[in-house]
C-alpha cells in the first residue's frame, strides 16, 4: 500500500499538481490528527482566556496551554509521537 502511496505522491509532484509546500502542509495534518488521536487527555477550549489546554502527559496535575490548537498539538507532538512511532501515511489522512 505504502508503494502505491509513494507512486501516487512522486507522480504528483513530477506533474507539479503539488508543491513540496502543499506536501509539508499534509504532513503536519495528518501528524496533528495523529497526535489528537493518541493523546490520552481531553483537549478543551476555555472561552474566557482565549487559549487550548490540556494535561501534561507525563504528569496529569501539569497542564499545557496555547493560544491555538495546532500549537497545543505540536506542544505535545514529542511526547506523543516518540511513544506512538512517527510512520505517516497518506491513509491517516
Amino acid at each position: 500500500m505504502q508503494e502505491t502511496d509513494q507512486k501516487e505522491l512522486k507522480k504528483l509532484i513530477h506533474d507539479d499538481t503539488m508543491d513540496m509546500d502543499t506536501i509539508a502542509d499534509l504532513e503536519k495534518m495528518i501528524s496533528r490528527k495523529k497526535i489528537e488521536k493518541l493523546h490520552r487527555y481531553t483537549i478543551f477550549y476555555n472561552d474566557k482566556r482565549d487559549a487550548w489546554y490540556t494535561c501534561h502527559p507525563l504528569d496529569y496535575k501539569k497542564r499545557i496551554q496555547r493560544k491555538t490548537k495546532e500549537a497545543l498539538l505540536d506542544a505535545l507532538a514529542p511526547y506523543v509521537l516518540v511513544n506512538a512511532g512517527a510512520s505517516l501515511s497518506m491513509t491517516d489522512l
